[in-house]
């Protein structure tokens, strides 16, 4: 068997924004570069990786201590209902979740059931990225 057009991974040092919340609200500080390797053909600008801290995306299959390659630089169209977002919240915290947005309010919704949806107003939420890959932690 031959492959033929195979993209390679290459390893590219992205900005560490550290801990992310899901399930608890967490400062985004960065924390210096990190490798990651990514898909050949992915666009490296304004990528961020994050660690996921609690586990409201355990239905999802991301758990506590995974990693996260998200995407800073984007238009705010991108923002659709649905997308996994890294949202900062009025009390100057930080959350991964998903994004809906209905009249005035966002609504940012986990995937595990056990946590309720957290509502404000449209004006005290801001999208600081949307999620594109996740990364196992296997330790």
């Amino acid at each position: 068997m031959i492959l033929k057009d195979w993209k390679r991974a290459k390893t590219v040092n992205l900005i560490d924004y550290g801990q992310v919340g899901a399930g608890k609200i967490i400062d985004f500080l960065p924390r210096g570069k990190r490798p990651v390797s990514v898909p050949g053909s992915l666009r490296t600008e304004g990528l961020v990786t994050v660690s996921v801290c609690g586990d409201s995306l355990r239905d999802l299959g991301i758990a506590d201590g995974d990693r996260l390659i998200c995407q800073t630089k984007f238009e705010k169209s991108e923002v659709k209902n649905g997308k996994l977002v890294v949202a900062a919240l009025p009390c100057l915290g930080l959350v991964v979740k998903f994004f809906f947005r209905f009249e005035k309010k966002i609504i940012l919704r986990s995937a595990n059931p056990r946590y309720e949806d957290l509502i404000y107003d449209a004006d005290l939420v801001e999208i600081k990225a949307l999620v594109i890959q996740s990364i196992k932690n296997w330790d």
